[in-house]
C-alpha cells in the first residue's frame, strides 16, 4: 500500500526516511494528553454519549463517489457507505456484536482482532481511555508529515497489528495514522479540524489503501445528538447470523 504522505526525518545524524528519538522526547501519555487538551479536554470527551455524521465519499482510482453516514451510541454503531451505481457497504456493532455486509465479502459476524478493532469505535472517549485498548505504546521519534513536524507514536494492542499515529508537535492535533484497514493496511490523513460542541474534530480524512486514494468529507458531525434506535437495525441476513 502506498503512503499518503512523505515522511521526513528530523534530527542530527538521522538517515533519510527514518526517525530520531530525542533525549527529551515526550512519553506517549504526554503526547496523548496534549491531543486531548487541544481537542477540547478530558471532561468534554468523557461527556460524549453519542456521535452522528454525514458526508461524501470519493474513490479516486475508480472514479466513483457516494454518501457516507455513521452513528455511535452505547453498545451500537453503524456505518453505511453508498457508492453511486455500485452498491452499499454496511458495517457496525449491534448490542456489542460486530458485523459487516457488502456484495464483495458477503455477510460476516466479525471475530477476533477484527471484532476488537470494530468495538473500539464504541469508545467515544478513546484517547482518554487509550490504555484500555492498547497493551503498550512507544514514542518512535520525530517525523514530519508534509510540512508538519510530528511526534510518531506506535500503539500495540494485546493481539493484532499495531497502529502508528503522527501528532503535530505544535498544535498537538492528530495528523496521520497507519494501521489495519478495509482489505489491508491503510494510511489516513486527518484535516479540516472544526469545533463541534466544544470539541475539535477532523472533518476530512484522506485514506491510502488497497483501492488507492479515498477522500471522505463530513458535512455534518453531531455530538450527543438524539439517535433513534432503528438507526442501528441490521440487515435480515445479519440478524439471521446473530441467532
Amino acid at each position: 500500500m502506498a503512503s499518503a504522505a512523505v515522511a521526513v526525518a528530523l534530527g542530527l545524524g538521522v538517515f533519510a526516511g527514518g526517525s530520531a528519538i530525542a533525549e527529551d522526547a515526550p512519553t506517549p501519555q504526554m503526547i496523548v494528553n496534549k491531543y486531548v487538551k487541544a481537542t477540547g479536554g478530558e471532561d468534554k470527551w468523557k461527556a460524549v454519549k453519542s456521535r452522528k455524521a454525514e458526508g461524501t465519499l470519493n474513490v479516486v482510482a475508480m472514479g466513483m463517489s457516494g454518501k457516507l453516514t455513521s452513528a455511535v451510541e452505547g453498545n451500537n454503531a453503524k456505518q453505511v457507505m453508498s457508492l453511486d451505481g455500485f452498491g452499499e457497504f454496511l458495517s457496525g456493532v449491534k448490542d456489542g456484536t460486530a458485523w459487516s455486509s457488502n456484495m464483495m465479502q458477503g455477510d460476516v459476524i466479525l471475530e477476533g482482532d477484527e471484532a476488537k478493532q470494530a468495538l473500539r469505535q464504541l469508545d467515544l472517549a478513546e484517547w482518554v481511555n487509550w490504555e484500555k485498548h492498547y497493551a503498550s505504546a512507544e514514542t518512535v521519534g520525530e517525523e514530519a508529515v508534509g510540512d508538519t513536524a510530528c511526534w510518531k507514536v506506535t500503539f500495540t494492542p494485546e493481539s493484532g497489528d499495531a497502529i502508528t499515529y503522527w501528532f503535530a508537535k505544535d498544535s498537538g492535533l492528530m495528523v496521520q495514522s497507519h494501521g489495519p484497514g478495509m482489505g489491508g493496511p491503510a494510511t489516513t490523513t486527518y484535516k479540516d479540524y472544526k469545533d463541534v460542541n466544544g470539541l475539535l474534530v477532523a472533518h476530512t480524512q484522506s485514506i491510502e489503501g488497497m483501492n488507492g486514494p479515498v477522500e471522505m468529507t463530513f458535512e455534518t458531525i453531531e455530538i450527543n445528538a438524539d439517535i433513534d434506535d432503528s438507526t442501528f437495525d441490521v440487515p435480515d441476513s445479519i440478524a439471521a447470523l446473530m441467532k
